[in-house]
């Protein structure tokens, strides 16, 4: 299992860093990804198409992708564009690792980082 986290603003701008991101750290290998997004405080629709990107990829490729939000700004976003029953969905990564009986790999960020 590979658990990704991302934190901070998705907006339009960082949407492509992070779809850049997903696409080379998404394990083809790794038969369950947890894309951590409980640190989201801005999602935009660009970010949206980047995690329903890595949802086709998933099932491209025999892997699981489980969303762990936990966060209104993407729960309720993903809502509105009538997307979040396109998504798994996990209470915790132990509870991922649980349900999938595999171990743990550390956690990679996704934050894309941005120059001020």
């Amino acid at each position: 299992m590979e658990v990704l986290q991302a934190a901070g603003d998705l907006d339009s701008h960082a949407a492509t860093r992070f779809a850049e991101s997903m696409r080379t750290r998404f394990v083809q290998t790794a038969n369950v990804v947890v894309l951590d997004l409980s640190r989201v405080t801005l999602l935009s629709t660009a970010a949206v198409v980047a995690l329903l990107e890595a949802r086709h990829r998933g099932l491209m490729g025999d892997t699981a992708l489980r969303l762990l939000t936990g966060n209104r700004t993407v729960d309720r976003l993903l809502a509105l564009l009538e997307v979040a029953d396109q998504f798994a969905y996990t209470d915790s990564v132990e509870t991922a690792a649980e349900a999938s009986e595999i171990r743990l790999t550390p956690t990679r960020s996704l934050t894309p980082t941005t120059s001020s």
